[in-house]
């Protein structure tokens, strides 16, 4: 996975269950009282302007759990990142909207998940707007006439839709115009994903300890990571298979959102090297086979 952002359809089996809490918030518009009285008006002049709560005090807090246990599992066998940040649950409606910011210091990926039902939506905007991660000046864009999304993507916030994106992108919210219902407005559970160290499943976690094969591979990475300081930014994922017997299965690389300014292809050398250092890697035998997530961070 390298692309800047990505989207999975219909990611839970069941977003109707969540959407109905918050349908049921909302039922009786002129009898509310104080389990209504939940909402923050996040208002940030010239930045921020939307509704927003703890979800769990309009949905039920295990259907959001279950949201999250699905949320870390996918993050982790896919990204590699083991860690979501509690969401927060987001209401847009006329005039609310993100002017376009990053998210660098809150995680590695921002995910977004949709309870909107956009196919019958009123309104317009509302999509989440991210710019490319070219560079401008070096790709030669600069030559081309433009607007609009010549230069960044609206990713429309479909119902029961994960929406995940490198938290340095430049994103924001267009404006939501058209209507003052909740019940019709945008509405989405968001937060940060990240990876806060080496992940253990299988036969080499039962022990507690980190293994020592483990401890000798890194001893290896580790230097390389640190020789590259100021050249390389982000984060790159890789997932090491052993088998009961100690030997590698596999090494490969899961995330790759690694920048580099010493050129085009530097990154992808890097990473390639360190990936043989963890293919060459020897564990200690265990009852069963494991995996090892690693994430490497580049300031």
């Amino acid at each position: 996975m390298s692309a800047p952002y990505f989207a999975i359809p219909n990611f839970l089996p069941n977003p109707d269950e969540l959407r109905a809490g918050f349908d049921t918030h909302f039922s009786a518009p002129d009898k509310h009282g104080p389990q209504h009285q939940v909402w923050n008006y996040w208002f940030v002049p010239d930045s921020y302007t939307y509704l927003r709560t703890a979800p769990e005090k309009v949905i039920e807090r295990n259907l959001v759990e279950q949201f999250m246990l699905r949320l870390q599992s996918w993050a982790l066998d896919n990204l590699g990142l083991e860690h979501a940040t509690w969401p927060n649950l987001s209401l847009y409606v006329e005039g609310c909207g993100q002017t376009i910011h990053n998210d660098s210091k809150n995680g590695a990926f921002g995910y977004v998940y949709s309870l909107t039902r956009w196919d019958q939506r009123r309104f317009t905007g509302g999509e989440t707007q991210i710019f490319g991660d070219q560079d401008y000046w070096a790709s030669g864009r600069f030559r081309e006439s433009g607007a609009g999304t010549s230069f960044y993507e609206l990713v429309p916030s479909l119902y029961n839709q994960l929406t995940l994106f490198d938290d340095r992108m430049l994103h924001g919210v267009p404006m939501v115009r058209g209507t003052l219902d909740p019940r019709e407005g945008r509405v989405v559970m968001h937060g940060h994903l990240t990876a806060r160290g080496i992940s253990l499943r299988g036969g080499l976690s039962s022990t507690g300890k980190t293994p020592q094969g483990l401890e000798e591979m890194m001893r290896e990475v580790r230097p390389q990571v640190e020789a590259v300081r100021g050249r390389y930014h982000g984060i790159a994922t890789f997932a090491v298979d052993v088998a009961a017997d100690g030997q590698v299965i596999d090494a490969r690389l899961l995330m790759d959102r690694v920048l580099s300014n010493l050129g085009p292809g530097m990154a992808a050398l890097l990473l390639g090297t360190l990936r043989e250092e963890m293919a060459a890697a020897r564990f200690e035998a265990s009852a069963e086979p494991s995996r090892i997530n690693i994430p490497l961070y580049f300031e």
